[in-house]
């Protein structure tokens, strides 16, 4: 390890230690989406909470579900997988 050949590699595996894992762990870290109780992403738990209250009737709960983030992002590509057959 002190010998004059392994130097170069030395660094190098400190560089890659250092700079690129580290900030490529910190990077990740702050743009994950924040979540809370029962790993409800907390924009929906917005949504959610705007529109549901103790007078909201079951049979419109499946419409506001579907106004959640998760929801309104998926891509479907076929009618298979909305279940129409």
């Amino acid at each position: 390890m002190e010998e004059k050949e392994h130097e170069v590699y030395i660094l190098i595996c400190f560089f890659l230690i250092v700079v690129v894992m580290l900030n490529g762990f910190f990077y990740s870290e702050l743009f994950k989406e924040e979540r809370d109780i029962g790993n409800v992403s907390t924009t929906n738990r917005k949504v959610f909470y705007e529109l549901i209250d103790y007078d909201t009737q079951g049979y419109r709960i499946p419409g506001i579900l579907g106004q959640g983030e998760e929801f309104v992002n998926m891509k479907v590509r076929t009618q298979q997988e909305l279940g129409m057959l």
